[in-house]
């Protein structure tokens, strides 16, 4: 089983993607009202986890590291390299932990079993790209890698940060202009207020238990 420090070195330039593949499928089911409707059978879980699947798969199609496992009848799984398989689990915002209904694929997964659906890799470490939903209205969205340890625990958890890209950038300082002196004017110090002055007034640890 990889750690912490493995999965974001060997991971870390594809977090960002991943992030943003995340938060378009939640601003879409929220803002698509016949989006919403077309999923009419299903949970609002199940749905947005089908539309974040389907914008991982659109962003990475061309990265030759990573594949996909998406046959009838078998649970989707994204493949990178030989290292690491992942699926896409929202998680309880108290526990960190996602529900699932227990299965053997279910229970290779969470114990890091060599599956037999990846004959080709020896022992790939198991990740969940996970989220959760809080606050009285279910928006504060929050996203993570995780790596399961059995079916209630973790080894390790690391955030996903919103990328620096997506951040509005710092407005330009703006530089006073001189101010020339008026013509028989006494002479004074003229003291221009700055718009600083004038406002003046995460990786996660491991769990210990």
């Amino acid at each position: 089983m990889k750690g912490l420090d493995d999965a974001t070195a060997e991971l870390g330039s594809y977090f960002d993607q991943i992030h943003q593949c995340v938060m378009k499928a939640h601003s879409d089911y929220r803002s698509n009202t016949p989006l919403r409707a077309f999923f009419t059978e299903r949970s609002h879980s199940s749905n947005i986890n089908d539309l974040i699947w389907t914008n991982l798969k659109s962003t990475f199609e061309d990265e030759e590291a990573i594949d996909f496992i998406d046959n009838p009848g078998s649970q989707r799984r994204m493949l990178f390299g030989s290292d690491y398989v992942a699926r896409v689990k929202k998680l309880d915002s108290r526990t960190l932990r996602p529900m699932n209904i227990i299965t053997n694929q279910v229970m290779d997964f969470c114990w890091q079993t060599n599956q037999s659906q990846f004959p080709t890799m020896e022992s790939p470490t198991n990740i969940d790209i996970g989220y959760t939903l809080t606050g009285p209205t279910q928006m504060n969205l929050h996203i993570y890698i995780r790596c399961p340890n059995g079916l209630k625990d973790y080894e390790w958890i690391y955030e996903l940060e919103e990328p620096l890209a997506q951040l509005a950038p710092d407005p330009p300082t703006i530089q006073p202009l001189p101010i020339d002196p008026i013509p028989g004017a006494d002479s004074k110090r003229v003291t221009l207020r700055t718009e600083q002055q004038s406002l003046d007034g995460e990786i996660i640890d491991e769990p210990g238990s």
